[in-house]
């Protein structure tokens, strides 16, 4: 199968479409414990993509791992400018 290019608006609709179903996205609901209405869920984003489950599950473990590396990033940045600023160049 052939790599899906995904435009930015696709992403934007995949991930709107993922948190607005509670067995994806919230742990502590009881649906979320439920896996045929997990797979019925990702069959429906799958569908309207034209592509598979795993397809689906990879895009959103991808997103979610590159958003929390960027988090990093930013705290990492924000401590080296206050550090910078306040004239501490000691990294502890």
């Amino acid at each position: 199968m052939a790599k899906r290019a995904w435009s930015h608006g696709d992403i934007v609709k995949l991930i709107d479409m993922y948190e607005s179903r509670a067995m994806l996205c919230d742990c502590r609901s009881n649906e979320c414990k439920n896996r045929d209405q997990k797979n019925a869920a990702l069959n429906e984003i799958a569908k309207v993509f034209n592509c598979t489950n795993e397809v689906v599950l990879r895009k959103i473990h991808n997103f979610r791992n590159q958003s929390y590396k960027n988090r990093g990033r930013k705290k990492l940045a924000a401590l080296v400018e206050n550090k910078r600023v306040n004239g501490n160049t000691s990294m502890q």
